[in-house]
């Protein structure tokens, strides 16, 4: 991560084995979220650079697509041709949405993180009510 006033580089974020596939930011700035082909999506506190959530895919599954609702209260994570979504409090996994034949190539909060749209490489996209 680098300070783009100074140029200078502030933190390193180097724990995933594998090939970054995305990443995201909360709005807040508490919280920044790392996909990797390693099938872990990593979430970790800006406020002391460190790891503090680990969400292990399992299955070889790679999350293509990471997001946070505005609020920060949710994490979405699209892997294969499903869809998660986490409670960032808990950490606890909430719904999972199956409903693509293709992998889900991204996903966005709506507002108030009423819904969820994802995009897929089956050629579809599909709006959902949380």
């Amino acid at each position: 991560m680098w300070d783009i006033k100074t140029v200078a580089n502030v933190a390193s974020f180097d724990e995933h084995k594998a090939k970054i596939t995305d990443l995201a930011f909360s709005e807040n700035g508490f919280y920044f979220a790392t996909a990797a082909e390693d099938s872990v999506v990593k979430v970790w506190d800006l406020r002391v650079l460190k790891t503090v959530h680990n969400i292990n895919l399992g299955d070889g599954k790679i999350a293509n697509a990471l997001d946070f609702d505005y609020s920060g209260s949710y994490l979405g994570v699209a892997a294969g041709s499903g869809l998660k979504v986490f409670n960032t409090k808990t950490w606890e996994e909430i719904v999972q949405l199956n409903d693509h034949t293709g992998p889900v190539t991204d996903i966005k909060f709506g507002k108030d993180a009423s819904t969820l749209v994802s995009v897929s490489l089956d050629r579809t996209l599909r709006f959902y009510g949380l």
